[in-house]
């Protein structure tokens, strides 16, 4: 063969194997992609803006959910009476707002291939026209399929459709429970029991403003101990919904959620912080607020338990909610014992004027004097001095191990019966409460039993006790020692 001719012979072989390798790219074998080696580039598909949407509707399996703009916002076509969060239906329809295609498939042959033969989410959406939008399986290449009916397959983000997956409860306008973050009173009842814890801040209730919280008794006022209230006080403020199962119950399903009769019903009363426009600028032009505060009552009715959560609703709602049960458990079984302070001694030392120490039958009298200073600048400060029969003493540093003295345990109706080691007798500067009696007694071979004001229930390790007496005495040895030193 000549030269040349085999050469045309093997140009053609070339051509024929390109033209061979091109048709095998784009034939589809079994439904696969082709491999993408560019990102494609995004076409919309279908536009359209809550504004022109008059009706939506999307069907899941059997279930069809159809909500119509109205005047007032979105409405349920089944039932007017269900709540529909407008904001979620905004969140919904941006979706269609400019709903873009990565990928077009044109004039597909058997719409079965992309599952769009039983769509898994079926779209109607009424404008000027109606439209119709299927979104079937998913892609290999991300994205699922869908169609608008024209004979094209496009491939769109998953997110639409699972966006057009919302179940009807999850369209529910839930209730808000308000910022509960400053309370003054909580009110629990049973059928057997009630709760009322307050807030008063320097009430002149107990011998100690560093108390805050009240058990309300009648009319009687028991301290509280603050950090177990405030605990408390967190699991009420942290309350939440898990989610909605009845958004009109009628009175036997309110029977059947516990809640025709509560099992138990809580009332908070709060205080609300709002900013109010005074109608002023400031000289910069901007707009000048105040802080309006008004109390307001929260009130949420608990029912039956349901595993771990618990039926609630608020009061004169139909609305019923799942809730932690949490919540339910701790309020069923507060009681004043579980919030009762334990505290051996809780108080400062500005009020103290004066101070008697019991010890081995020898009383120490110990006075305050107030001590005024100038600084370079003319700012005058004034600071204190104790003093034991004219000598200067650190006695606060005795009290301060008081302060810091944890309780063991405690046992009601109670009495000292053997000796006592140490009794202080603190002096205030307090009309409610102008003596603070602390007495320690022997009990047992490792503890002592406090009295203060004549209540006896605290116990506390004696070791801290003899601690006590040591430094005290430690102290007085200390002042004798100078003394004699000095002559």
């Amino acid at each position: 063969m000549k030269r040349g001719k085999k050469l045309f012979v093997l140009m053609a072989v070339l051509l024929a194997l390109l033209g061979g390798t091109y048709v095998m790219k784009q034939i589809n074998f079994e439904g696969e992609e082709p491999e993408e080696t560019e990102a494609a580039e995004e076409v919309v598909i279908f536009a359209a803006t809550e504004e022109e949407i008059t009706q939506i509707a999307w069907t899941l399996g059997d279930v069809t959910l159809t909500f119509t703009q109205t005047e007032e916002g979105w409405e349920y076509l089944e039932d007017e009476n269900f709540p529909v969060d407008n904001d979620m239906m905004v969140n919904v329809l941006a979706k269609l707002e400019k709903l873009s295609s990565t990928k077009t498939i044109e004039n597909a042959a058997d719409l079965a291939e992309y599952g769009l033969d039983e769509p898994v989410v079926k779209i109607n959406v009424t404008t000027g026209k109606n439209s119709e939008i299927l979104i079937g399986d998913k892609s290999a290449l991300g994205g699922c399929y869908a169609s608008l009916g024209d004979g094209n397959v496009y491939l769109i983000e998953e997110a639409v459709k699972n966006m057009f997956s919302k179940e009807l409860y999850d369209l529910v306008l839930e209730e808000e429970i308000p910022d509960m973050s400053t309370v003054l009173e909580i009110g629990a009842k049973t059928d057997t029991s009630e709760l009322s814890i307050i807030y008063r801040e320097e009430a002149g209730i107990t011998y100690s403003d560093e108390y805050v919280w009240y058990w309300k008794n009648g009319e009687n006022y028991l301290a509280l101990d603050n950090e177990l209230t405030e605990s408390l006080l967190e699991t009420i403020s942290g309350i939440s919904w898990e989610e909605c199962v009845n958004y009109h119950a009628d009175v036997e399903e309110l029977n059947e959620y516990g809640l025709s009769t509560p099992v138990l019903t809580l009332n908070v009363s709060y205080v609300e912080s709002t900013q109010v426009d005074t109608g002023k600028k400031d000289d910069d032009g901007n707009v000048i607020y105040e802080t309006k505060e008004e109390t307001k009552n929260f009130v949420l009715e608990l029912g039956s338990y349901s595993d771990d959560s618990c039926y609630a609703k608020l009061k004169d709602s139909k609305m019923v909610y799942l809730i932690d049960a949490v919540l339910v458990d701790t309020l069923m079984y507060t009681t004043y014992d579980s919030l009762r302070p334990d505290d051996v001694l809780l108080m400062t030392w500005d009020e103290v004027t004066g101070i008697d120490v019991i010890l081995d039958g020898t009383t120490y009298t110990v006075t305050r004097e107030s001590v005024e200073s100038t600084d370079d600048d003319g700012n005058k400060t004034v600071s204190y001095i104790y003093k034991l029969e004219d000598k200067e003493i650190e006695i606060l540093d005795v009290l301060d191990m008081l302060v810091a003295m944890e309780s063991t345990g405690s046992k009601d109706g109670i009495t000292p019966e053997r000796a006592e080691e140490i009794r202080f007798v603190l002096h205030r500067d307090s009309e409610n409460f102008p003596e603070v009696e602390l007495a320690f007694y022997q009990y047992d071979s490792s503890s002592c039993l406090v009295s203060l004001n004549g209540e006896s229930r605290l116990f506390v390790d004696r070791a801290d006790v003899t601690d006590v007496v040591e430094a005290f005495t430690k102290m007085m040895l200390e002042e004798d020692t100078e003394t004699t030193v000095a002559q």
